[in-house]
């Protein structure tokens, strides 16, 4: 549940890197950790397709090439 937490947080800086800016804002802070628990809690339920799912998610938003 960790890694999977730790690893959308990952995927959120991916997919916008400017949040590292606006870490600052409450807001900001309260949305990234909900969208990471809620993929934490997913992983509880059906831990493959969680983690299939953000693995899939890294490799398309993460590397600079899609089959990597």
């Amino acid at each position: 549940g960790t890694l999977l937490h730790e690893a959308m947080h990952r995927l959120q800086h991916c997919r916008k890197p400017e949040l590292t800016d606006q870490l600052d804002a409450d807001h900001s802070v309260i949305a990234l950790e909900e969208e990471a628990t809620a993929l934490q809690n997913q992983g509880k339920q059906e831990p493959l397709a969680a983690a299939s799912w953000v693995r899939r998610q890294l490799r398309e938003h993460c590397s600079g090439d899609p089959k990597d």
